[in-house]
């Protein structure tokens, strides 16, 4: 496993190149995922304008003013957070490195002095800038922006409502490590719900998409393919970095027919970034983990694997959601109901998560005697709602595509 860039290309290449340690691999993995995702979602917005679904609206800025107090203020608090991370990240390099998005974001891991000081300076700047730019008499530029120029914004806008509702997802799930320290869980960079992730980004596209005045119904088709892609993307970081997503204990010999890399069909993930093994096995520590023979960790980094092999289902995951977009991808023309193409997506995600989920090693309730994961409820839910969904469109309504 890679828990970094730097990691990756030492063990690949043989080369060290100092500070690639910082870019973690699931973090790097998840950006690319949301590129892939804006890319797709471009595709298809650019599509539905030559169909002329989509059309451009006049957007108006006011050229020519003062700074308001509210300009002041925002640019004041993104100096105070960008110069206070920054000192506290130099000041405190190696516990970083460990945990980059805890640092980021965690409210108690910034240098205030620094912050307030480089807050300062940016709020001047801005006052200073707008002061040069003062016309006689203000006036309003105007120009037409076409829906797939907010693509940007979109997944801007996704990004941080899903990262939030993963997390709160998450969480859930895990009460009594909130309950222990509060800052430290909801801060921290592992733990995210896919599902509460696709949740948290759908209700802000929408508030977005209604605020714009565009079809909701084509916005969502044009989001389906892009949120699989995405989904598909981010679970090669899952795999790559070991974060504790993998299945349950496979122990079962490998078939003759099996013609795959042994890893595909059962995986101990030596140094995963979780740093542990499986909770439910017997293992030779108290801690429920094997150390890697010969290795440092201060040097070749974490040293942990697997006391039994797992089911690889991050990489399951990844094919599977390639599959549901090749799907997509060939339904989207075929398709002529807006909203139709959403709702299957919806079917088939809740499809796939709900089998991948009797493979993997996750907390479960007892729901009329069926022992399921929070993920396989809402996988149900996802699948009757698409199915009520898409035969709704299709059979009560007349919106085409």
């Amino acid at each position: 496993m890679y828990p970094d860039l730097g990691f990756f290309i030492k063990n690949t290449f043989g080369l060290e190149i100092p500070g690639l340690w910082l870019i973690k691999m699931f973090g790097l993995m998840l950006a690319f995922a949301f590129l892939a995702a804006g890319y797709v979602m471009a595709l298809e917005m650019r599509r539905k304008e030559a169909d002329g679904f989509f059309v451009s609206s006049p957007v108006s800025e006011k050229v020519g003013t003062a700074a308001t107090p509210f300009d002041l203020l925002w640019t004041f608090l993104y100096g105070f957070v960008a110069g206070g991370k920054f000192l506290w990240i130099i000041l405190h390099f190696q516990e970083f490195g460990f945990d980059p998005a805890k640092g980021l974001f965690s409210p108690q891991k910034i240098n205030v002095l620094a912050g307030l000081v480089v807050g300062t300076i940016f709020s001047y700047s801005k006052y200073h800038e707008k002061q040069k730019e003062l016309l006689p008499q203000s006036r309003i530029d105007t120009r037409n922006v076409l829906p797939s120029e907010r693509v940007g914004d979109l997944i801007i806008i996704a990004a941080i409502s899903g990262l939030i509702g993963a997390k709160l997802f998450a969480v859930m799930e895990y009460t009594d490590q909130l309950i222990a320290d509060p800052m430290g869980t909801l801060f921290s960079g592992s733990g995210l719900a896919f599902f509460g992730g696709l949740i948290g980004g759908t209700i802000a596209c929408i508030a977005y998409g209604k605020y714009l005045k565009m079809p909701l119904l084509h916005l969502a088709d044009c989001a389906s393919p892009a949120i699989i892609v995405g989904y598909g993307v981010g679970r090669i970081g899952c795999q790559l970095s070991g974060d504790g997503d993998w299945g349950i204990a496979n122990l079962h010999a490998l078939p003759d027919w099996w013609f795959l890399p042994k890893w595909m069909w059962a995986f101990d993930y030596p140094h995963n970034v979780a740093g542990a093994g499986l909770s439910h096995t017997a293992v030779p520590d108290e801690a429920g983990n094997v150390i890697l023979a010969n290795c440092n960790e201060a040097i070749d980094g974490l040293c942990y694997h697997l006391a039994q092999p797992a089911y690889p289902t991050p990489f399951y995951e990844t094919m599977l959601c390639l599959l549901i977009f090749l799907i997509l991808w060939f339904l989207r023309k075929r398709i002529k109901v807006a909203g139709v193409l959403f709702f299957i997506y919806w079917i088939l995600n809740g499809i796939e998560r709900f089998l991948i989920e009797n493979i993997r090693h996750n907390d479960q309730y007892d729901v009329l005697g069926f022992h399921l994961s929070q993920a396989q409820l809402i996988a149900i839910g996802m699948m009757i709602g698409g199915g009520a969904g898409a035969a709704y469109l299709w059979f009560f309504t007349k919106k085409t595509t």
